[in-house]
Formats: C-alpha cells, structure tokens, sequence
C-alpha cells in the first residue's frame, strides 16, 4: 500500500488530472480512476481496504477527492504557485463534505470519515499557518524592497546631481579654455602683424646701412686715390726743393769763396 498520500494506495501511481484522478468511494475511501474501472468490470464493487460495497456505472459517477488534489498542489506550490486561497476553500469543502458522509454513514463508514477529517483539520490548519507566514514574508519583503529602493532613488538623484554639477563645471572649463584659445589666437595674430613690420622695417634698415656702406667704401676709395694724387705731387714737390735747395746751396758757396 502508498504510504504517500499523492499516490494511489492500490497501484501506488501518483494520482493526476487525467486518468488518475482520486475518487472517492462510499465508504470514504480514496483510490485513483483506473483501479476503480478495475473494480467495475469484476463481478462484485467491493471497496478494497473495507470490502464494503459501492455502485457505479463507470468511475466518472463517484466523486472527485478533491482534498487528494489540493494536497497534491500544496506539495507541489513551489512548482506550480498555487493559490492559497482555492487551497483553503477547495479543503473547506472536501471537510464539509466528509462531515455531511459521516452525519449519515454507518460506524465503519463514520469512522473513516473522521480520520479524513482529522488529516483535513490538520491540513487547513498547516495551509492557514503558511499562508499567514507567506504574508509576514511578503510584508517584510516588501518592506525590505521599498526601503532599498528608497535607497536606490536617493543615491541615483543624489549621484545625478553630482553629475549635473560636474557637467556644469566642465562647461564652464570648456568655456574658458575656448576663451584662452581666442585669446592666444589674437597674440598670435599681433605677433604676427608685429614681426612682419619689424621684418620690413629690418630690410628698409639694413638696405639703407648697405647703401651707407657702399658711399662709405665709394667715398674711401675717392679719399685713397686722392691720397694718392696728393703723395705724388707732394713727392714732385719735394724733389724741387731739394734741387732748389742743392743749387741755393751751390750759389752760397760760389759767393762766400774769396774773389
């Protein structure tokens, strides 16, 4: 026999949507569709645990457990993210159920009702305390999730408006170093004008000093050659005195001899 509650205690098959739905026999006893439509086709519909009789025409006559389903999916709420609202109504109703069987049910029968009963009760009870703990989760995770949020925004707008202020600053940066760059493209054009003026007025000077310089060497050599002249006529000059002065000098001594 399963000894797990989501398998059918005959075939030990899990218990599914199709053709292992858990249904429920008058006796209160859960087996899948498969093992019922087994029962039918025999000669006698004996519940297999009980042996107390049932009718049906086919296994889609007896009711669905859905209990059996809603345990199926609060095992598997992980998986399938099952409501936990339609888990505690869908138990509320398979509870009501087993209590209105067991109002009317023999003592076998009541008996059975009641230990279902008892593992519904405790179900519910289980499916409330994690619904309840779900919400304190959620609650707290909300919670958590706004206040790091909050966190989030303020360091973006804070970090936003850092932003703007180094934007601000770097315009401003760049404003200024467009106003250098003017500024140096004026100097640079006032050197430029300054040193083609000087460059002309260099070459009007230095054409002008070598023309000084030509008259300077034109008129030197003038002075030379007149020098020159000068030393030659002086040099004539000076042979004429000296022959004049040889023959004053012949004439004295022809008149200081004796006679």
């Amino acid at each position: 026999m399963a000894t797990n509650p989501r398998d059918c205690p005959i075939c030990d098959e899990a218990y599914n949507e199709e053709n292992r739905r858990p249904r429920i026999l008058n006796c209160s006893h859960t087996i899948c569709t498969d093992c019922i439509d087994n029962i039918l086709s025999e000669d006698e519909q004996l519940c297999p645990f009980c042996r107390s009789p049932f009718t049906a025409n086919d296994a889609t006559d007896l009711k669905v457990n859905q209990a059996v389903l809603d345990l199926i999916d609060y095992y598997e709420a992980g998986e399938h993210k099952v409501s936990d609202e339609v888990n505690s109504r869908s138990l509320m109703d398979s509870l009501n159920h087993y209590k209105t069987i067991a109002m009317g049910a023999n003592q076998l029968q009541a008996r059975n009702c009641q230990n279902v009963i008892q593992r519904l009760e405790k179900t519910i009870d289980a499916v409330e305390k994690l619904r309840l703990m779900k919400e304190q989760v959620k609650g707290r995770l909300e919670g958590e999730v706004t206040d790091h949020m909050k966190r989030i925004v303020s360091d973006n707008e804070t970090s936003l408006t850092n932003l703007e202020q180094t934007k601000t600053e770097l315009q401003n940066h760049l404003r200024d170093v467009h106003n250098k760059q003017d500024q140096l493209k004026t100097v640079k054009e006032n050197i430029d004008s300054c040193t083609e003026n000087n460059r002309t007025d260099f070459c009007k000077i230095l054409g002008e000093a070598e023309d000084a310089h030509s008259s300077v060497l034109a008129g030197l050599k003038t002075i030379e050659e007149n020098t020159d002249k000068e030393e030659k006529v002086l040099c004539k000059e000076k042979k004429k005195a000296e022959k004049m002065k040889y023959k004053v000098s012949e004439l004295l001594d022809l008149l200081s001899s004796p006679m």
